[in-house]
């Protein structure tokens, strides 16, 4: 069972696709982690997280704002 867990999850990172606040048009799949803006939770692939993270960017509950 925990074999077709970490199967699907792989199938479906490896479908998805970065959706970075700062470059809306990436489409990297490397995902590297997921940040919770308001409601959505977005996918974030390894080159933008170090973009974002270097940033002085902020999200939360509410929305994503650059600071």
């Amino acid at each position: 069972m925990l074999f077709i867990c970490l199967l699907i999850q792989f199938l479906v990172s490896s479908l998805e696709t970065c959706k970075s606040p700062l470059k809306r048009d990436c489409s990297g799949t490397d995902i590297k982690l997921y940040i919770q803006v308001g409601e959505e939770r977005l996918p974030i692939c390894s080159k933008c997280w170090e973009k974002l993270a270097d940033s002085d960017a902020e999200w939360d509950e509410k929305g994503f704002r650059r600071g």
